[in-house]
C-alpha cells in the first residue's frame, strides 16, 4: 500500500502560499515550484501579484513567460533598452497587447524611446498607476508633454526621473498633484528643487541618490538660532552639508525659540545622520525656557558616540541628572548664569548633600572650575586667610572638607547645617 506525502506547503492555506510567492523572484515561482505538481500548477497560475523585471532575461525566455502569466495578474513592470538588453521595449510591444496589464501598479522603463513611451502614454492612463519610473533615452522636448500627461494620472505616488533638469522644468504639473514620493536620479539646481517644492504640496520625500554637498567636508558648525526652527529643518541641512563628517556642533539660541516640530524629532534626526559626532555645546542666553527645552530634547538624549558636552543649566539638579544619563561623556562643562562655581560647589554640598557617585562626579567638575591646581599652592588662601589642610590630591579634599572646613568660607553662616537639619 502506498503512501502519499504532501508537501508543507500544501497544507498551508492558498492565500499564505500566495504571500510566499511575494518573496521569490518570477523565474522559480514559473520555471520551478509550478511545475513540481497539479497543486502547484494551480496555485501559480492563480497568483495575481506578479512582478516582472525583463532586464536580464533573454527575449525567448520572455515569450515563454508572458504566454504562461496571465497580464491581468501583473502588478510590476520593468524594461529595458540598455546594451545588453537592446530594444526589449518594442519587441514586448510587438508580441504583447499593453492594454491587457489592467492591474499594473508600478511600471519602469529604461532607456525608452520616445516612440516607446507614446506607446505606453496611451494605455497608461486608464490605469491605476502608482509609481512610475523613467529614464528616456533621448531627452527630446517631446518627452515633456508626455511626462506632462502620465504625471496627470490621479493615482500615481511614487515618480523617479533619470534625466536633465530642463525636462522636469518644461514639465505641467496639475494642480492637484498627489505625488508623494520623488526620486530624481542625476545633479539638479536650486531651481529645480524650488520649483517641484512649490507644484507638490503632498509631498513627504524628495530623494537623491547622487547628491553633490555644497560643503561635503565640514567638521565644526555652529547654528545660530533666532525667533524659529523651520520645519525639517535638519532634513535640508543634510542636503547642503554631508552630516556624516561631522565632529563638533554649536547650537546658539539667540533667544526664546519657536518651534515648527517638536525639538526631540529633529534632534533625534541630527544625531542618527551625524553618526561620527563627538562635542555637541548649547549656549541657551539666559533663557531659562530655553534651557529646559534643550535639556530634555538633547542634554538626557545624547547617543554614545558623543564624548563632550558643554551647556548652560538652571539647577545643580540638571546636571546631576545628564551625569546619570550618559555616562559615556569624558568630559562635561556646565554653566550657571546666576551663581558663581564657590557657589555651586557649596550648594553641592551643603544643600543637597554629597550622597552617591554622580554628586562626586559633580563636586570634582566644580571644584576643579573653582580652585583647579591653585589648590595644593603653600600660597593657596581661602577667605579670611583661611588655609587648605593638607591633602594628597584633589578626590581626598573633596572627601573631607564637608566635615574640616568652616561653611562661611563658602558664603554660608555658620548654622547653616542646622538650618538644613530644622527644614
Amino acid at each position: 500500500m502506498s503512501v502519499k506525502r504532501e508537501s508543507y506547503l500544501q497544507i498551508l492555506p492558498i492565500e499564505l502560499v500566495h504571500r510566499i510567492f511575494d518573496y521569490l523572484n518570477v523565474e522559480t515561482i514559473v520555471f520551478s515550484i509550478r511545475s513540481l505538481c497539479k497543486w502547484f500548477y494551480s496555485i501559480a497560475n492563480a497568483y495575481d501579484c506578479y512582478k516582472l523585471d525583463f532586464r536580464y532575461m533573454s527575449k525567448s525566455d520572455l515569450l515563454l513567460m508572458v504566454r504562461i502569466i496571465d497580464p491581468k495578474n501583473v502588478i510590476s513592470l520593468i524594461l529595458s533598452d540598455e546594451k545588453k538588453s537592446r530594444n526589449q521595449i518594442r519587441f514586448f510591444l510587438s508580441h504583447l497587447r499593453i492594454d491587457q496589464f489592467i492591474r499594473l501598479r508600478s511600471l519602469t522603463l529604461i532607456d525608452v524611446k520616445y516612440e516607446d513611451l507614446d506607446e505606453f502614454q496611451q494605455h497608461i492612463m486608464k490605469y491605476s498607476l502608482t509609481t512610475f519610473s523613467i529614464s528616456p533615452r533621448y531627452n527630446g522636448i517631446d518627452n515633456i508633454r508626455l511626462l506632462s500627461s502620465i504625471i496627470s494620472c490621479s493615482d500615481l505616488r511614487k515618480f523617479e526621473f533619470k534625466g536633465y533638469d530642463y525636462i522636469l522644468n518644461g514639465i505641467k504639473w496639475p494642480k492637484s498633484c498627489r505625488l508623494e514620493h520623488m526620486t530624481i536620479c542625476y545633479e539638479f539646481n536650486w531651481r529645480t528643487f524650488y520649483s517641484i517644492l512649490n507644484h507638490l504640496p503632498h509631498l513627504r520625500t524628495l530623494t537623491n541618490p547622487i547628491t553633490n554637498y555644497l560643503f561635503p567636508n565640514v567638521t565644526e558648525l555652529t547654528l545660530m538660532i533666532d525667533k524659529q526652527w523651520p520645519i525639517d529643518s535638519i532634513e535640508h541641512l543634510s542636503t547642503i552639508l554631508n552630516l556624516s563628517n561631522l565632529q563638533t556642533l554649536h547650537l546658539n539660541f539667540q533667544c526664546e525659540c519657536k518651534f515648527a516640530v517638536n525639538l526631540d524629532v529633529e534632534i533625534d534626526t541630527l544625531f542618527k545622520r551625524a553618526c561620527n559626532l563627538r562635542s555637541v555645546q548649547i549656549n541657551c542666553n539666559d533663557s531659562e525656557r530655553m534651557k529646559l527645552i534643550t535639556l530634555n530634547a538633547i542634554c538626557l538624549k545624547l547617543p554614545r558616540h558623543i564624548k563632550h558636552l558643554d551647556t548652560d543649566i538652571t539647577y545643580v539638579n540638571d546636571a546631576k541628572l545628564i551625569l546619570e544619563g550618559a555616562e559615556h561623556l569624558s568630559n562635561v562643562t556646565f554653566r550657571h548664569s546666576d551663581a558663581s562655581p564657590r557657589y555651586m560647589t557649596s550648594k553641592i554640598q551643603y544643600d543637597d548633600r554629597i550622597t552617591d557617585d554622580c554628586d562626586d562626579r559633580l563636586m570634582v567638575i566644580y571644584t576643579e572650575k573653582l580652585f583647579n591646581d591653585l589648590l595644593f599652592s603653600s600660597n593657596f588662601k581661602f577667605y579670611d586667610d583661611y588655609s587648605i589642610p593638607k591633602v594628597k590630591n584633589l578626590d581626598e579634599y573633596i572627601d573631607k572638607y564637608l566635615c574640616i572646613d568652616p561653611l562661611q568660607i563658602f558664603g554660608f553662616p555658620s548654622n547653616a547645617d542646622i538650618i538644613y537639619l530644622i527644614n
